[in-house]
């Protein structure tokens, strides 16, 4: 929750500019900061979400009191990364897909289930905030993303 609420300070743009003109990431951090206005922690809520449909992996959590955060900001980040042309995206990705691979035999389908699940529980958190515009922004750098695993799964 403080790293919304810190990049809902960092980026200070015009509320008032309208979403067309607006790039992918600024309605990224326009959602971001609606979440962080509503005092939402996604971290409690994702899982919550992801164990009810996934028990069995909970196994693969050896330290949920660190990995559970981790894993939601590597999220965040790594979708607001891309949305703003960073050049390290692949290469981490990449490295991702391997160290799962130490955690179990992680089916391919459940990243795209955990970006998924991401998206929804974001949703709920930014409440009337979320617009199509915010969902579409989101959504296509879920679907960039879970190309870049696809190739190195």
């Amino acid at each position: 929750m403080t790293r919304i609420k810190a990049w809902s300070r960092a980026v200070g743009h015009d509320h008032e500019m309208e979403q067309t003109t607006q790039s992918a990431h600024e309605l990224m951090l326009a959602s971001l900061e609606a979440v962080a206005a509503a005092d939402v922690d996604l971290v409690p809520r994702f899982f919550a979400r992801f164990y009810g449909a996934h028990p069995q992996d909970r196994a693969m959590f050896h330290n949920p009191g660190s990995s559970h955060g981790a894993m939601v900001n590597e999220i965040m980040d790594t979708l607001l990364a891309l949305a703003s042309g960073e050049e390290w995206v692949e290469l981490m990705l990449r490295n991702q897909v391997r160290t799962h691979h130490d955690h179990g035999d992680i089916p391919l389908d459940r990243y795209a289930q955990a970006l998924d699940l991401f998206l929804d529980v974001l949703a709920d958190a930014a409440g009337p905030a979320w617009t199509a515009d915010c969902q579409h922004a989101w959504r296509a750098q879920a679907d960039r993303m879970m190309a870049i695993i696809t190739r190195w799964y």
